[in-house]
């Protein structure tokens, strides 16, 4: 089972992952071409990204499971 996130945290994670979004568009703006620490964010992006899904998941599980019961 997966740890669950408290809401703080989520926040966080959402934050982190809007904060490199826009560095990268800012930077994809400014050199007009992907550089090699902007594939890096997008990495880190995309971890962040799978980390806010998984959650959402768990979420989505435990409403579910609030219904049934």
């Amino acid at each position: 089972p997966s740890r669950r996130l408290t809401e703080m945290q989520l926040q966080k994670l959402i934050s982190e992952k809007l904060q490199l979004e826009s560095q990268w568009a800012t930077k994809a703006l400014q050199q007009g071409r992907v550089t090699p620490d902007m594939k890096w964010m997008d990495i880190k992006i995309k971890d962040l990204r799978t980390k806010i899904n998984d959650q959402s998941v768990e979420d989505a599980k435990k409403g579910l499971y609030d219904i049934a019961s």
